[in-house]
Order: structure tokens, then C-alpha cells, then sequence
């Protein structure tokens, strides 16, 4: 029987050998990469979703403060009773937000005796977010005042603080040993109407992020609620409690430039601990933080455990009540 050769190519070896060695190539190549370039990249996208958001906000405000007199268009209301004692409201018509008006006033309330104001932001149906070092014990009343003038009160009948005693010395105590953020929930008798609007939550934002908005200047807002340092308004209307937005620096590093928007810019006035700190994105509010207290977003695993501690105490079922964060605006 006659032999028979069969004669392979080199290359039939040399082909499975050099796809390997590009395939090691290639992952060769994206490790360095991903050590070298790709934090650049990503630093670039960063910058560029940053600068969007950035315009946007900076738009939303200078665009509604543009040609108006801050003493006449920051409060929220037109006749300031002092201690908030009269159920009856009138909307200042030339509150300088007010083409989204429905999103503020109802989300500020007073309680207690009416000798007292408190920034309360409610995140649920039930429930209120405020800072743990100025807040009203249970057995105060909330309420809230919408556009059509319409007043709804609840009581507080759950507190939850993880802040024991009085005073500022016991949260910062209590911040220095890193036990608890400076926040507390509040669980209300009823329900809220439709009309109390909710504020989405501003997602969390990275180191570099936050960075970014308040080295830029970005646009905070916030509702004063006694406005006691105010030296914009005339001293006829410097009355306890009364309402007024005014525009503050984004928190985070940088000194910010406060004669950018004078004068809506104020730094947060003595007494406004527990009010909400917004970031308006086109015709919306996001509540970002609580102003002494804490970013919302950054603390929601916290918020959420108070909200069942205070469902148990109110005789509430532990779930159903979720606070989660919003989506990235689509600015």
C-alpha cells in the first residue's frame, strides 16, 4: 500500500497562534487604557453631564430673577402675618417662581402654638423630613397652603431622633462620634391632599459632581423661614416666619461667587435649619438637602429605617412607605 502525505500550510499553526496573541493584545491594550485614558474619559462625561445640568439650573433661575426687585418678588406671600397665627393667605403675585408656585407653597408649613416656624418637607403621604436639631415635638400641628388659597393641617403624632437632649452641642456630638446623620422623620395623623406636592429627590451625586456644580456657581434655592438676617426686605416685613425663596450657593468646596445673583443671593439665614434646599432643573424641584441636616439622596437607607421605626410607634404597617431617589433630569 502506497503512502500518502499530506502537506500543511505553516500558516494553518500560525493563525489560531496570532488571533490569540491579539486577543492578548487587545486586553493588553484595554488595561492600560482604563489605567491611562479612560479616567480622562470618564472626567470629560463627567464634565459634560455636569455642564448640562449646570446651564439648566443656572437657566431655570436667572431667567425668572431677570428684571425682577427681589424686595417685592421673594416671599411667597403678600400679606406677612407675623407667627403665622391667620389661616388666611394671599399669594404675592409677583413671587418671582411663581409659574411653578404649586411646587413651593405647598411643601412649607408652620406648627405648633404659630410662635414657632419649621422647615417639614414631606417625602410620603404620611410622613416629614426635617433635621434633628430644630424640629417640633409630637402633638404639633402642620400645615400647608396651597395657590387656591386652601389651608390643610395634620397633627404629629411620631417623632423619630436619634439626637437625645437639646441643642446644637448634642448633634454635633453625635455627628463627631459618626452615630447618626442630623435628621428626623415625622409620622402625621392623616394623610396628605394630592395638592401637597412630594418633591422628587435629586439623585446622588459623585465627589467629583458636586465638585464641578459648586466650583461653577450652580444655583441652590432655599425657603427661609424667618428670614431674621435678611437685609433685603424692609424692616416692616422682617416679621418671624415669614416665607421667602431666595438663592444660595450650591454646598460643596469653593468659596462660590455671591455677587453672581445679588441680591436673591443670601448664605442660609440663622434659624432655617430643616428647610429644604432645591435644585431647579427646567420647571422642576428637586429637593437636594436639608439644610443643616444632610443631602437627602446620600442618607435614604437611614430615612427609609426611621420611616418604619415611626410606622411602628403611629400603630402603621413597617412597609409601603419608600423614599427613593428620582432619575437623572433629562436637561
Amino acid at each position: 500500500m502506497k503512502t500518502r502525505y499530506v502537506i500543511i500550510p505553516v500558516t494553518f499553526f500560525l493563525r489560531p497562534i496570532g488571533c490569540l496573541l491579539n486577543r492578548m493584545k487587545t486586553v493588553i491594550w484595554t488595561v492600560l487604557l482604563a489605567g491611562v485614558i479612560c479616567p480622562e474619559v470618564v472626567a470629560d462625561l463627567i464634565n459634560e453631564r455636569m455642564e448640562r445640568l449646570h446651564n439648566a439650573c443656572a437657566q431655570a433661575v436667572d431667567s425668572r430673577i431677570a428684571g425682577q426687585d427681589a424686595a417685592t418678588s421673594m416671599p411667597l406671600f403678600s400679606n406677612l402675618t407675623p407667627r403665622w397665627a391667620s389661616t388666611t393667605f394671599v399669594p404675592n403675585p409677583h413671587f418671582w417662581l411663581k409659574d411653578i408656585r404649586a411646587q413651593v407653597t405647598g411643601i412649607h408649613m408652620c406648627a405648633g402654638d404659630w410662635t414657632q416656624s419649621y422647615g417639614l418637607m414631606p417625602v410620603t403621604k404620611r410622613h416629614c423630613l426635617s433635621c434633628a436639631h430644630n424640629g417640633p415635638p409630637p402633638g404639633n400641628v402642620v400645615r400647608y397652603v396651597n395657590t387656591n388659597r386652601e389651608v390643610f393641617e395634620a397633627k404629629i403624632i411620631g417623632w423619630i431622633n436619634d439626637h437625645p437632649g437639646v441643642g446644637q452641642d448634642r448633634v454635633s456630638d453625635q455627628k463627631q462620634a459618626g452615630l447618626h446623620p442630623d435628621l428626623s422623620v415625622y409620622l402625621l395623623d392623616k394623610e396628605l391632599p394630592d395638592w401637597v406636592r412630594i418633591a422628587p429627590i435629586f439623585p446622588k451625586l459623585k465627589s467629583d459632581e458636586l465638585s464641578y456644580l459648586s466650583l461653577h456657581n450652580t444655583p441652590a434655592i432655599c425657603i427661609s423661614q424667618g428670614n431674621v438676617d435678611n437685609t433685603t426686605l424692609p424692616a416692616t416685613q422682617l416679621t418671624p416666619n415669614n416665607r421667602m425663596a431666595y438663592i444660595t450657593r450650591f454646598p460643596g468646596l469653593g468659596p462660590g461667587d455671591t455677587a453672581l445673583r445679588n441680591p436673591f443671593y443670601h448664605s442660609v439665614y440663622t434659624g432655617d435649619s430643616g428647610t429644604p434646599m432645591y435644585l431647579l432643573v427646567g420647571n422642576t424641584l428637586y429637593l437636594y438637602a436639608v439644610v443643616s441636616g444632610a443631602v437627602v439622596a446620600d442618607q435614604l437607607p437611614y430615612i427609609n429605617s426611621m420611616i418604619v421605626r415611626a410606622n411602628l410607634t403611629g400603630g402603621l404597617p413597617e412597609a409601603g412607605f419608600t423614599v427613593t431617589e428620582a432619575a437623572w433630569p433629562s436637561n
